[in-house]
């Protein structure tokens, strides 16, 4: 049951309404509390809604009790945007130090994963090398918008905006394509179809 609460959650979150995703998120905690997938989105969510100094106690208590790379990263991105810019970057040396511990161990599991961490954190060749090798073992949209990303982090815009226009021309749809197709486009001067891209991404979320 808490599960399920869990997976409504993240259809709301997926649509932005992250009030609606608190609420299914609560509602998992009620039946299964302390599991730490659900607290761990509860704090993903007061992140969204700027009450990020409840969710800081909560990322300690995970990042603690699982040792992940991805709590560690969550923490970096707090002390960021407060400015503490030592403290960030403590957190993402342990990130990055656990995630290519990972990468050694499970490289094709771990791939998708680390290439969060090197999108948000740099750098931008390593993030480019992690999703052309995970869009190699996941060839949908997902890792095909992570690629679009990375390539625009890594300056190559136009196959950015070549590998945007491939993906839009699929099934896949999603507001994060719509975004980074977007950025992409904007990046080789298209300002019409980036103005598009964004209207489509907010159409979802």
């Amino acid at each position: 049951r808490a599960w399920l609460h869990l997976q409504r959650g993240l259809l709301d979150l997926d649509r932005g309404r992250y009030e609606d995703a608190h609420a299914h998120y609560r509602d998992a905690a009620s039946v299964l509390s302390g599991w730490y997938l659900v607290d761990e989105h509860i704090a993903e969510v007061l992140v969204l809604t700027g009450r990020s100094e409840q969710a800081r106690p909560i990322y300690e208590r995970v990042a603690e009790e699982t040792g992940s790379p991805e709590f560690f990263d969550a923490l970096a991105a707090l002390d960021r945007d407060a400015g503490h810019v030592d403290a960030s970057a403590a957190w993402i040396a342990r990130a990055t130090a656990a995630y290519e511990q990972q990468l050694q161990r499970y490289p094709e599991a771990a791939c998708g994963h680390a290439l969060g961490h090197y999108l948000e954190f740099g750098p931008p060749e390593r993030a480019l090398e992690l999703a052309e090798a995970n869009v190699r073992v996941r060839g949908y949209g997902g890792a095909a918008t992570a690629l679009i990303e990375a390539r625009l982090g890594a300056g190559k815009a136009q196959d950015a905006a070549d590998l945007a226009d491939a993906t839009l021309r699929t099934a896949w749809r999603s507001a994060e394509l719509h975004a980074a197709a977007a950025a992409a486009f904007r990046a080789v001067g298209r300002e019409e179809d980036a103005v598009a891209q964004e209207a489509a991404a907010r159409a979802i979320n």
